[in-house]
């Protein structure tokens, strides 16, 4: 109950400040808070997502090898550059590992789902660049 209390305060506080970002929901057991504004690569469909004993840096690669992913960076002019920025992120540290097999899921539900299983609980992806040309997903 206290994760809970703690996630609603954040969103709270962030729509507040941040008024881009008041779009927030409930999905898949995770609280999803994004920009408003139109469909987005993480809104992509994946057919088939299916990765076992994995570590978080080994989940990031599976995720940019799926065709959809690819084909979506491609068709928008997007590159993937993920920043490693301290400790923010954990896919270049050993440890916990993950397991996950879904098939017609959005890109979020597949993160969302790996998140659930690492000890962060959470990721984020953000675009940046001058025309917004790079993509950066870590959890």
């Amino acid at each position: 109950m206290v994760r809970k209390v703690i996630c609603l305060f954040t969103i709270a506080v962030t729509t507040q400040f941040c008024p881009a970002a008041s779009v927030w929901a409930l999905q898949d057991g995770v609280y999803d808070l994004r920009q408003g504004g139109g469909a987005s690569v993480l809104d992509q469909r994946i057919s088939s997502f299916s990765i076992a004993n994995a570590s978080p840096a080994e989940a990031s690669e599976a995720i940019g090898r799926l065709p959809e992913f690819r084909r979506w960076l491609a068709d928008n002019g997007v590159t993937r550059r993920d920043l490693e920025t301290g400790k923010m992120s954990l896919a270049g540290v050993s440890g916990p590992k993950v397991s996950l097999s879904v098939s017609n899921v959005t890109l979020r539900t597949i993160l969302n789902q790996l998140a659930r299983q690492l000890p962060s609980k959470q990721w984020s992806a953000a675009r940046y660049g001058d025309r917004s040309q790079y993509l950066a997903i870590w959890f």
